[in-house]
C-alpha cells in the first residue's frame, strides 16, 4: 500500500518535470520552427518580386512574425483565456500589425495569399498554446467524444454554422496573440 502510494508519486513527479521541462521546450520550438517556415514564404515572395524587400508592407509582416517567433514560448491556454476574458466586451476593433501589412498589400493575389499564411500563423500558436497547457491534457479525454460525434455528423455540420464559429474562434485567438505579443515587445 505504502509502496504504490511512493510509486504513484514518484511518476506524478516524473510526468510533471517531464511536462513543464522538455515537453514545453519542444511545442514552442516546434510551433516556432513552423513560423519561421512561414516567415522564409514570405521572403520568397519578396525574392520573387511579388513584395517589395524596401515596403513598409514587408518589414511589418516579417517583424511581426519575428515577434510571434520569440512569444512563442510565452503564449500558453490560460493567458490566452485570460487575455480573451479581459477583453471579452471590447471587439477586435484594433487589429494587429501583421493583419494590417497584410491588408494593405495592393496585389489581390498576394494579399489572399498573405492572409492565408497569417491565418496558418495564428493556428499554430493557438495549437501551441493548447498543447502547452495542462488543462487541455486534462479536458481531453473529455472532448474525445464530441469531437467524433461532430466529425460523424460533418456533413451535416457543413451546412450550418460551426465552421463558421470554429475559423471565429481561431481568427479571435489569434488577433489576441499577435497583439499580446506587439504589447510584450513594448514593454521590454
Amino acid at each position: 500500500m505504502i509502496a504504490d502510494s511512493i510509486i504513484s508519486l514518484v511518476m506524478i513527479m516524473i510526468i510533471t518535470v517531464l511536462f513543464y521541462g522538455p515537453w514545453q521546450v519542444l511545442c514552442a520550438g516546434i510551433a516556432r520552427q513552423l513560423i519561421f517556415e512561414r516567415r522564409n514564404l514570405i521572403f520568397n515572395f519578396a525574392r520573387r518580386g511579388d513584395l517589395d524587400f524596401n515596403s513598409k508592407e514587408y518589414r511589418d509582416i516579417r517583424n511581426s512574425l519575428n515577434l510571434m517567433i520569440r512569444f512563442a514560448h510565452q503564449a500558453t491556454l490560460p493567458r490566452l483565456l485570460f487575455i480573451s476574458l479581459c477583453l471579452y466586451k471590447k471587439p477586435v476593433n484594433e487589429t494587429s500589425q501583421l493583419q494590417a501589412a497584410a491588408s494593405r498589400v495592393t496585389n489581390p493575389k498576394m494579399q489572399i495569399e498573405l492572409h492565408r499564411i497569417i491565418n496558418e500563423v495564428e493556428t499554430i500558436m493557438m495549437f501551441a498554446a493548447m498543447c502547452r497547457s495542462i488543462y487541455f491534457w486534462v479536458c481531453l479525454p473529455l472532448s474525445v467524444m464530441p469531437a467524433i460525434i461532430v466529425w460523424c455528423l460533418r456533413a451535416s455540420l457543413e451546412r450550418t454554422n460551426v465552421k463558421k464559429i470554429i475559423v471565429w474562434l481561431i481568427r479571435n485567438f489569434g488577433e489576441r496573440v499577435q497583439i499580446e505579443a506587439e504589447c510584450a515587445e513594448c514593454a521590454e
